[in-house]
């Protein structure tokens, strides 16, 4: 079930600097911040777009949820489950052929079950 959005918490993607502003706090994640994603580094012109997540080795499988903050401030979220070690990628957004509005887009990886989040990237279009 879906607990407090995780993009609540006002993180938003610097292109310029290639990270999330304010730091997503990653104390609670398994594995402790360790974990890596894959974005776009350079501006998209449509989408989808295609990030990735990589838990570290001493993490459980876990389910992850994956919340797109859109430059209009819309939340989008994905499920997936990961593997620790593996790469998982999801395409967003999912629907094929969907617009992207210009701006900057949020990326931030949480576990479904606690709402802790893992990491944060993000992409421009």
């Amino acid at each position: 079930g879906a607990g407090a959005a995780p993009a609540a918490d006002g993180s938003v993607f610097d292109p310029d600097l290639l990270l999330c502003t304010p730091a997503v706090d990653t104390a609670g994640a398994p594995g402790g911040g360790a974990w890596r994603t894959e974005a776009p580094r350079a501006a998209v012109g449509e989408g989808p777009v295609e990030l990735g997540l990589l838990p570290p080795d001493g993490a459980d499988p876990t389910a992850v949820t994956l919340t797109v903050r859109t430059p209009a401030d819309d939340l989008h979220t994905l499920e997936t489950d990961t593997v620790p070690g593996e790469w998982t990628h999801v395409r967003y957004p999912e629907e094929g052929g969907a617009e992207l509005t210009p701006g900057v887009y949020t990326a931030l990886w949480s576990d479904t079950t606690t709402g802790t989040p893992l990491t944060c990237d993000g992409f421009e279009v």
